[in-house]
């Protein structure tokens, strides 16, 4: 993706099943939004978009320097208790923003 940047979308434009999967993506997360906020669980003025990034944005960045942080920090970035560590740290930071009740257990 990163190069796809650099190239400012070119190829990314030319893929018709690249736009569906991420219509159907943002369509999941919408509807996963709104049942949540029906049961007053999601606060009312979350974008589905804004979550889709914020999510990837969490474990893409994460990833994407794996190996720079792992050295920079003596770690393995993808141990699998660094990677549980790393899904529970997006999990909460997700849900604080999301959630009406952020103290709430209602969401385990």
């Amino acid at each position: 993706m990163h190069s796809e940047n650099q190239s400012k979308g070119v190829h990314y434009a030319k893929s018709q099943r690249l736009l569906e999967i991420n219509h159907a993506h943002l369509q999941l997360m919408e509807s996963l939004l709104d049942e949540g906020k029906k049961h007053n669980i999601f606060k009312p003025d979350i974008d589905p978009f804004q979550v889709n990034i914020n999510i990837a944005a969490l474990g893409g960045y994460y990833l994407i320097n794996q190996h720079t942080l792992g050295l920079v920090y003596h770690i393995s970035m993808i141990s699998p208790q660094a990677l549980e560590a790393r899904r529970k740290v997006i999990k909460e930071t997700i849900l604080s923003w999301l959630l009406v009740d952020p103290s709430s257990t209602a969401h385990e």
